[in-house]
């Protein structure tokens, strides 16, 4: 067997240390797979079929958890939608090249939207959503031979450990995780086998589970991304690549100074998951009792409690039903009144659904809720998810519309290599959630404009207002595509084709009073 190299040797043990300082945080993770999303432990840890729901009494919790994911969804990355925009940036002047580059920006982006919509990013960014309930979301970017060229694997943050530095800056991100040993040649371009003991397990036992570490850090002296996988319990390297940005999303919902994995509604709201569950199930305790009773039973050798079934009709054999020992059986006194316990839930209930933004309408029957209480719940909601979605557009929408950039520059013949430094060029969001705020800021303009119009009527509003500019930047707020809003140079061609229009008409109307 080959000697295991020094940088091996160095890699395993930081990657080891990162597990150890996240396992503070696997504590966690384990109640949120208790008690909200079972569904998501992989079943590598705890065994195939081991029972998940057996601590779940109240669906409060699972059932916001899955709306939280599809709500994450709609705002940020809604399927077969483009939600970002590439287009020239602030320091160009506003001329008609600028026009130009944002048109060109604007073909290349939906060349860069084709990519997403062609691969698995829809599913695997729902199944990352989950786990942001939680706090922390996990995804991997591996590069395949055919178009789109990429592939997403959400990957369950239990199986994630991150390595920061003194700034806060995730350098170091593994992924331990068990695949079957004759997957692994497939599994990841330019694969080597050349440990023995692992080519001997791949053509004697494909099916046998083996722990495979995918490892990505990042080299600061040549500003890159080392991936790199090896078998836990080998000596040599299976893959390894580099690349000039991270092939990891690792976004966090709530972040708190120190700690390397986020903070998510799911884990705040914890202590009022895990009460209300208790909760529940005193209450059905409480039901059971009332309906089949406590019973107690005299020593005496002929009722047999194994043999006399709890049915309705049946004959139970016992030595006596009184007298001056007392009845063989008899029914001991238990609280039959368990309502305190719905006021309890219902509080809780609310409390988790507060906790974790699922402000949904009332079901039918309940309280009719005035649409000014509706809205105000809305504006509530966006204000509350405002600090949370500027960290998720930092860390999952600008990401991978770039590592796309980076791939389809590589791999697409003609493909541009471009540098989005948001001074000459930038990313827009235009994901819903952001449509929403650029539509409230257009509000604004839109009622000085009806001011200057009510006050001093259209020659006021066109005196005091550039309504020419105005009008464009509004249409560009609200989304409108830069292919259907026309450059200064052609409105000034529009405008001297009036003005001969006028000309001609006016020389039309001279000519025959001459005469």
């Amino acid at each position: 067997m080959a000697a295991e190299a020094p940088e091996l040797k160095r890699l395993k043990k930081r990657c080891d240390d990162a597990y150890t300082r996240n396992q503070y945080h696997q504590r966690f993770t384990d109640d949120l797979y208790d008690y909200v999303i079972p569904w998501r432990q992989p079943s590598s840890e705890i065994g195939q079929g081991a029972p998940r729901t057996d601590k779940i009494y109240d669906t409060t919790a699972p059932t916001a958890a899955f709306r939280f994911a599809g709500r994450m969804q709609r705002d940020l990355t809604p399927p077969f939608q483009t939600w970002f925009e590439l287009k020239a940036g602030p320091f160009l002047p506003d001329d008609s090249e600028k026009k130009k580059l944002s048109e060109d920006l604007e073909n290349i982006s939906k060349i860069i939207a084709g990519m997403i919509h062609a691969s698995n990013f829809d599913v695997s960014s729902h199944e990352m959503y989950m786990d942001l309930f939680a706090g922390q979301g996990a995804m991997l970017m591996l590069e395949t031979d055919k178009f789109p060229f990429l592939e997403y694997f959400a990957v369950p943050q239990s199986q994630v450990a991150l390595r920061s530095n003194g700034r806060g800056f995730n350098n170091g991100i593994y992924w331990k995780s068990k695949f079957p040993a004759g997957d692994l040649k497939t599994m990841w371009r330019n694969v080597q086998i050349l440990d023995k003991d692992l080519e001997r397990k791949i053509d004697k036992t494909p099916e046998e589970p083996l722990e495979i570490v995918q490892a990505s850090e990042y080299d600061q002296a040549k500003d890159r991304w080392n991936f790199t996988v090896y078998w836990k319990d080998g000596k040599t390297i299976l893959h390894e690549s580099s690349t000039k940005l991270s092939p990891w999303l690792v976004p966090g919902f709530y972040k708190v100074p120190g700690q390397e994995k986020g903070i998510g509604p799911g884990l705040i709201t914890m202590g009022a998951t895990k009460t209300a569950n208790k909760a529940r199930e005193f209450s059905l305790k409480a039901a059971a009792f009332s309906l089949l009773g406590l019973w107690a039973y005299r020593n005496d050798g002929v009722f047999n409690p194994a043999t006399s079934p709890m049915l309705p009709g049946a004959m139970w054999k016992v030595q006596s039903t009184g007298g001056a020992f007392g009845p063989s059986l008899s029914k001991l006194p238990v609280p039959e009144n368990f309502d305190v316990s719905m006021f309890v839930l219902e509080d809780l209930r609310n409390e988790i659904k507060q906790g974790t933004f699922d402000d949904t309408l009332p079901p039918e029957g309940a309280t009719v809720k005035s649409p000014t209480e509706i809205i105000e719940r809305m504006k509530r909601l966006a204000a509350d998810l405002s600090g949370a979605y500027g960290r998720l557009n930092r860390e999952l929408v600008k990401p991978v519309v770039l590592y796309n950039i980076d791939v389809a520059s590589r791999r697409l013949p003609g493909f541009p290599k471009i540098d989005i430094d948001e001074l000459l060029i930038r990313m827009e969001i235009t994901s819903p959630i952001a449509r929403g705020d650029q539509a409230a800021s257009v509000e604004a303009d839109v009622r000085w404009l009806e001011l200057l119009n009510a006050f001093g009527g259209q020659q006021m509003m066109m005196l005091v207002a550039r309504v020419e500019r105005l009008l464009p930047d509004i249409g560009k707020r609200l989304g409108v595509s830069e292919l259907n809003i026309r450059s200064d140079e052609e409105k000034a061609k529009i405008q001297q084709v009036i003005a001969g229009m006028i000309a001609q008409q006016q020389q039309a109307a001279v000519a025959p009073a001459a005469a």
